[in-house]
């Protein structure tokens, strides 16, 4: 999902998952550093840490046990 506007409540809409999984969801990103939520005006934009999630050691496991090539990411970038 690239659209950095969509509220939680439009998320869930999206993904056919209730507000509470999503809101979970997105709590546990946060607290692990995955994402950084910021308050602009009445909105909360999320900005994904690329590096961060390329190191967790799940993904990690994942793209081994795939055999992809780990992508470049660009640490700027938000969602």
């Amino acid at each position: 999902i690239e659209d950095n506007t969509m509220t939680l409540r439009a998320l869930a809409v999206y993904l056919d998952m209730s507000e509470t999984m999503i809101d979970k969801t997105v709590r546990s990103l946060v607290e692990s550093g995955l994402i950084t939520k910021t308050k602009f005006n009445r909105q909360n934009i999320y900005k994904v840490h690329f590096e961060a999630v390329m190191k967790h050691p799940d993904i990690q496991h994942l793209l081994g046990a795939i055999n992809l090539p780990k992508p470049i990411v660009d640490e700027n970038e938000v969602f």
